[in-house]
């Protein structure tokens, strides 16, 4: 799956439709639905990953820990290669980096 930001996604579904009853707050409301399901998805997916790699921006590395913060985030602790100790890094962050765009 590819991911694309929001606004990417909903010019492309707008340009792409030829439906003369759906309309353009239609697309987007749909679109957007879809990208925080993503998201949900990842962070999911990102609470139970201890001892997992992961693409970080700063290089690949293992998660250590991932605890919860405020709304909807986490925070992931990430022992990466070549950085001495541990870099925290929001979930939200680390979705960026995997090409989901809240």
């Amino acid at each position: 799956m590819t991911f694309t930001t929001l606004e990417t996604r909903i010019e492309k579904a707008i340009a792409e439709n030829v439906d003369p009853f759906t309309t353009d707050a239609d697309i987007r409301f749909f679109e957007t639905f879809d990208i925080k399901e993503e998201l949900k998805t990842f962070m999911n997916d990102l609470w139970g990953s201890e001892g997992n790699f992961i693409d970080t921006p700063l290089g690949r590395g293992r998660i250590e820990s991932v605890r919860a913060k405020a709304g909807i985030d986490l925070e992931v602790m990430v022992a990466i290669n070549d950085v001495d100790g541990f870099t925290l890094f929001s979930g939200i962050e680390l979705a960026a980096e995997h090409g989901i765009r809240s």
